[in-house]
């Protein structure tokens, strides 16, 4: 999302995100300690969220008294291996090995205890693609989203080798209605042998009509591809509705709820954008990969000023994503869902939009739970940042580095903590064994203690000659009792690298 604007300028001059010269594709290097089943599941992070349910908890010896301790152990540059691009997701971990993706289409398979990369490949990210995200594990397979010549596709790798088993274009069955400028911004979501993608357009293009892919996890074949917006009320001018966020999955209900962005016609609001939606999983359903039911979040849209002349001519002509004119305020959905039960059983979806508010809602019937507005200045840049929980909090990171914990039952604070990151918060939030993890927009990483808030550890991330100078969407995973957070810009050179801290016994 922070690189929307330059991603439409190169779609326009037509630029590549490819530095002259790279290879279509990179050969993958030999595996000098293969990634097998050797670990335990538990002590496993092998998807963005590190479960289906984004949960973003996770098991560690790492307490609050003994994360003072923490000790760089070592920083996995890029550039130095020989890779594209900076990383700008969380890493993930299973099978004995870290996988961590860049934004241009290196994929690496990570000695844990060393840093050294046990295989690189290149999948190449051209044109209209935001980045490539985290990719996930599932049974030996590697699944991520990468571009070729401007087109997304979907490969699945041998996670020991990196060898592609198979890769599909998830363009292939697109409507000249549903490609402007389409691209991809969220990670994969893997369930029941299938494979969940998403697209995003850009508010610019005012007849867009993104959609959402499940695949077989098998061989990639596409079983439906959804518009969130349905096409008969395309002629009525609805357009917009991307997915931004990675989603969850309910595994017992076999639904998949995740938000979506802004109206992309100036004018028009349909009830699934902005929204929190939610998709029927069940491949032996009538309504397979439909959706069937939403939760409508904070409107876009200023309605006094929608129905206004210069709206109606101005509006959809403005050079930017969004239209002052017609009073559009930039709420997407960007940050990504969890999915948790409330102290009485029932399940509850929550998620941050843009607007700076926190949105709980009933799986089951789309209702309202409670709603915590405003936690920050909201809109453009607004708040974008995952959130984390565990048996006592939501945990949420706002702009302008402030840290909420939020009661699960009714959204009212517990504590807040300003830790005085300047700019929008992008960063999605990781809670293991007491302590609550993000890292800044300053490259710096923050602990807090759960229970008060109380700021445990912060130091700037630095290794092996790296620095993290900034960061602006990276997250952070809890691997066997080691931290691996992502850096986009590390040692102030344009290259970018992965941090792993634990603490020495």
């Amino acid at each position: 999302m922070k690189r929307l604007a330059g991603l439409i300028a190169a779609v326009i001059v037509g630029t590549s995100f490819l530095s002259p010269g790279l290879p279509a594709s990179a050969p993958a290097e030999a595996a000098t300690k293969p990634c097998a089943e050797r670990q335990q599941p538990s002590t496993e992070w092998p998807s963005f969220g590190r479960n289906l349910r984004n949960s973003r908890a996770q098991t560690s010896n790492i307490t609050r008294t003994s994360v003072s301790n923490l000790k760089a152990a070592w920083a996995l540059s890029s550039s130095e291996q020989n890779g594209v691009g900076s990383f700008e997701s969380t890493p993930i971990g299973a099978a004995g090995c870290i996988f961590a993706t860049t934004s241009t289409g290196s994929i690496f398979a990570v000695d844990p205890e060393t840093g050294k990369a046990i295989w690189h490949t290149f999948e190449p990210s051209e044109g209209p693609l935001n980045g490539l995200f985290a990719p996930a594990y599932v049974k030996g397979v590697l699944y991520a989203i990468v571009g070729r010549s401007g087109v997304p596709y979907v490969v699945a790798l041998d996670a020991s080798t990196g060898e592609e088993l198979w890769k599909t274009n998830i363009y292939q069955d697109l409507s000249d209605a549903e490609l402007h400028a389409a691209f991809q911004a969220s990670s994969v979501v893997v369930y029941d042998g299938m494979v969940f993608v998403a697209l995003v357009g850009t508010d610019s293009f005012s007849f867009s009509h993104p959609s959402f892919f499940i695949l077989s996890a098998k061989d990639g074949s596409v079983l439906k591809k959804t518009t969130v917006i349905p096409q008969e009320k395309w002629l009525e001018g609805y357009a917009g509705g991307g997915i931004w966020a990675t989603a969850v999955v309910d595994a017992h209900t076999r639904h998949l709820y995740v938000g979506t962005a802004n109206p992309y016609n100036k004018r028009k609001e349909y009830k699934f954008t902005n929204a929190i939606i939610k998709v029927d999983m069940n491949r032996k359903s009538k309504r397979f990969g439909e959706i069937v039911g939403h939760y409508k979040g904070d409107l876009d849209y200023d309605p006094e000023l929608y129905d206004t002349p210069q709206c109606e001519y101005l509006g959809e002509t403005q050079p930017i994503w969004y239209s002052g004119f017609c009073g559009q305020k930039d709420v997407d959905f960007g940050a990504s869902p969890s999915l948790y039960k409330n102290s009485r059983g029932r399940t509850i979806v929550t998620e941050l939009q843009k607007s700076c508010t926190v949105h709980a809602v009933y799986a089951d019937t789309m209702k309202r739970f409670w709603k915590r507005p405003t936690l920050a200045v909201g809109g453009q840049s607004g708040c974008a940042g995952g959130s984390a929980y565990d048996n006592r909090a939501v945990y949420i990171s706002v702009n302008e580095g402030v840290m909420f914990a939020l009661n699960k039952d009714t959204g009212a604070t517990l504590w807040k903590t300003a830790y005085k990151d300047a700019g929008p918060s992008y960063h999605p939030v990781t809670v293991g064994n007491g302590v609550v993890y993000t890292v800044g927009n300053n490259g710096q990483l923050y602990a807090f203690d759960n229970r008060t808030g109380k700021i445990l550890y912060h130091r700037q991330m630095k290794a092996d000659g790296q620095t993290c100078t900034g960061t602006q969407s990276a997250g952070l995973s809890i691997v066997s009792n080691t931290i691996y957070a992502s850096c986009d810009t590390a040692d102030g050179s344009g290259t970018s690298a992965v941090f792993a801290y634990r603490v020495e016994s």
